[in-house]
């Protein structure tokens, strides 16, 4: 089971977009595709910061004459980290751009994890229909 935390903007008055489910915990995506992944959901600094560290050690890094092994671990645990950290950025993005962490849901997709969330709050998911059929 995977945890996703619910993400509301309410003055919003699109709901397609303003509900974001957010999977806490580790993300894969960031480990392996890091700067992608930022540039994907608009984390630009966190992409250029990235970019900086792993430009940085290696110069740093064949400058002092290590190792490129040395580089290579270096850049793996970067990776690490960015998987570690990814999910809890993207958080501190969506609560700057208004929206505010309402719930907490355990289901196995994205797409029951929503659903288990309207069934919970049946008076915010008829504020998203309502605004939905008036779109």
């Amino acid at each position: 089971m995977r945890v996703y935390s619910v993400h509301v903007r309410r003055d919003g008055l699109d709901p397609d977009r303003d509900i974001v489910l957010v999977k806490e915990g580790f993300s894969w995506a960031a480990l392996v595709l890091s700067v992608v992944w930022a540039l994907w959901h608009r984390l630009w600094m966190f992409a250029a910061t990235i970019v900086i560290f792993m430009m940085g050690t290696a110069l740093a890094f064949d400058f002092f004459g290590f190792h490129h092994d040395i580089i290579g671990v270096f850049h793996v645990g970067g990776a690490v980290l960015c998987g570690l950290i990814a999910n809890d950025l993207r958080c501190a993005q969506l609560e700057r751009q208004g929206f505010e962490a309402i719930d907490l849901v355990t289901a196995e997709t994205r797409l029951q994890a929503e659903s288990r969330f309207f069934d919970r709050h049946p008076v915010l998911a008829a504020s998203f229909t309502e605004g939905f059929a008036s779109s």
